[in-house]
């Protein structure tokens, strides 16, 4: 069912459990692109081809929200920004996904999303972003039950790093805002 379009209206302003990264100080991402699925049941369109950087092995990145831990699983993005604050979308959406595995051995997801627009370079998202010879879209079955945690400053990018991944995506590779249901948006004391 995700995403959304955040409005300050209909988020309910709670103290939120705490949010912790911990990661290398210095971490090689490695960029692999994924087929494209074409048959998988339940999707009502076909996937497009992936683009993911993902941690190697050995260099552990974890995010803690309250008594929680998850693994990063990988980093993609979208193009224009797949939720909204307020009715506006951001020229792009970066997504950190990342996974847990409860007692009973189920998995469990988390997605950080980061706005991102154009201004001040930033050399290691514009390195990335420059590298993507094809981008990534929120993929079928579309599981429910992902923690969902979007970020409200957002960081920049160059604008030719955006445009570049503009230009492999000229219709948007982001799926379109999605009702928002019986869900609830929680949100910190930061106003949007």
């Amino acid at each position: 069912m995700s995403p959304v379009d955040i409005r300050p209206q209909d988020t309910d302003v709670s103290a939120l459990p705490p949010l912790r990264l911990s990661h290398p100080a210095r971490l090689t991402l490695r960029l692999r692109f994924e087929r494209p699925n074409r048959h998988r049941p339940g999707c009502d369109r076909p996937e497009e081809g992936t683009v993911k950087a993902e941690p190697p092995p050995g260099q552990e990145c974890l995010m803690n929200v309250g008594d929680r831990t998850y693994h990063l699983e990988e980093v993609h993005w979208h193009t224009p920004s797949e939720h909204a604050a307020g009715g506006v979308a951001f020229p792009m959406e970066q997504h950190l996904k990342w996974v847990t595995t409860t007692a009973a051995g189920e998995k469990g997801y988390a997605v950080l999303a980061i706005f991102v627009h154009p201004g001040e370079a930033h050399p290691s998202l514009d390195r990335l972003l420059g590298s993507a010879r094809v981008g990534s879209t929120t993929t079928c079955p579309y599981t429910t039950g992902v923690r969902w945690t979007v970020l409200t400053h957002p960081v920049q990018a160059s604008a030719a790093a955006l445009a570049h991944c503009r230009s492999l995506f000229p219709d948007g590779n982001a799926r379109e805002v999605q009702p928002l249901g019986d869900r609830r948006i929680a949100g910190d004391r930061h106003r949007w």
